[in-house]
C-alpha cells in the first residue's frame, strides 16, 4: 500500500510515520485538518530497495492518481513524517523537510526531497544527542492542500519552560514557518485554562512568510501597521486555548501543536508531545 488517506482509522507510525498517524487521529476527533493523503513508508522502502535513483513507477502512479482527486490549481504542503519522529523525549522538530506551495507538477520532486531528509547528518547528530537509535529511517510523506494562513503559530497545553498548567500561544502573520523556524519574535499569549484570563506580550513580528507569485514562498518585512498590533483577536485567542486544552485531554499528555488560521477556521497541522519543558525554546517564546 503506497497511499493512505488521512481519514483512515488506526494508521500507525510504522505505516505512515508519526506526524501523519497523529493527524489521522486529529481527523477522527473532529479537528479541522487540511485535506490530503500520505505517501506511506512502504513507498519509501520501495524507493530505497530500487537500484534506480528515480521513483518506482508503481509509487509514482499511486501518487499521481491521488493528486488527480484535487483541482489542478490547488497548491500543496508536502511534509516529512518520520517513523522515529515526535517521540516523548525527542520531537525531531526541524530535522526533516517541509516543502510549501507546491504545484501538482512538483509534488513528486517534493516527496523525494522529504525522503532525502531522513538520512542527513543533522538528523543523525540530533538522534545521537538524545540517545535515539535510528533503527527505522522509513519516511512517510504528507501531501495536503496548503492553508493560506492569515495567522499561524504554535501552542502548548503546559508552559514549556516552567511546566505550569497554562496554555501558551505563539502567533504571527502569514504561514507558520516564521514561528516554527524562529524567524520572528511572535506575539505571546498565556491563558489560564480555568479562568480564561489572558496575559499578552506584543511581539516584533519582524517578517512574514507568504506564497510567492513566482511559486514557493517568500519572506517579506511585516507592514508596520500590522506589526504594531496583536495578530489575534480576543475570541481567537480563547478558541485556540480551548482547542489546546481539548487536545491535551484527547491525547492524554501535554501537547505542542502547530495551527494555521484562515477565514476564521483554525486548522491543525501537527500535534506532538511537549519535549521542551525546562529547556530554551530557540525563539518560540
Amino acid at each position: 500500500m503506497y497511499i493512505a488517506s488521512l481519514t483512515q482509522t488506526n494508521l500507525t507510525r510504522q505505516q505512515v510515520g508519526a506526524k501523519a498517524a497523529s493527524l489521522a487521529r486529529m481527523v477522527q476527533c473532529g479537528m479541522h485538518v487540511p485535506p490530503g493523503f500520505v505517501v506511506t513508508t512502504a513507498a519509501h522502502q520501495a524507493f530505497l530497495a530500487d537500484a534506480n535513483p528515480t521513483m518506482p513507477q508503481a509509487v509514482r502512479r499511486a501518487i499521481e492518481e491521488s493528486l488527480a482527486q484535487f483541482p489542478p490549481t490547488v497548491r500543496f504542503a508536502v511534509r516529512s513524517s518520520g517513523v522515529m519522529e515526535d517521540l516523548e523525549h525527542a520531537s525531531f522538530a526541524g530535522q526533516y523537510d517541509t516543502v510549501l506551495d507546491v504545484a501538482h507538477s512538483d509534488v513528486l520532486a517534493a516527496v523525494q526531497q522529504c525522503w532525502a531528509s531522513a538520512d542527513t547528518e543533522t538528523a543523525q547528530v540530533y538522534a545521537r544527542q538524545r540517545g535515539v537509535a535510528l533503527t527505522d529511517q522509513a519516511m512517510g510523506v504528507i501531501v495536503q492542500r496548503l492553508v493560506e494562513a492569515q495567522v499561524a503559530g504554535v501552542s502548548f497545553s503546559r508552559h514549556p519552560v516552567t511546566g505550569a498548567h497554562q496554555v501558551v500561544i505563539n502567533a504571527s502573520y502569514g504561514l507558520g514557518e516564521s514561528v516554527v523556524s524562529g524567524l520572528v519574535t511572535p506575539d505571546l499569549f498565556e491563558v489560564d485554562p480555568i479562568t480564561g484570563q489572558v496575559t499578552s506580550v506584543l511581539g516584533f513580528k519582524e517578517h512574514l512568510v507568504r506564497r510567492s507569485p513566482r511559486g514557493g514562498t517568500e519572506q517579506i518585512d511585516t507592514p508596520a501597521e500590522l506589526a504594531s498590533q496583536f495578530c489575534l483577536q480576543a475570541d481567537q485567542v480563547q478558541e485556540i486555548a480551548r482547542l489546546t486544552t481539548a487536545l491535551e485531554t484527547y491525547c492524554g499528555f501535554p501537547v505542542d501543536w502547530e495551527w494555521a488560521l484562515a477565514d476564521n477556521i483554525v486548522y491543525c497541522l501537527q500535534v506532538r508531545p511537549i519535549t521542551s519543558v525546562g529547556k530554551p525554546l530557540h525563539g518560540r517564546i
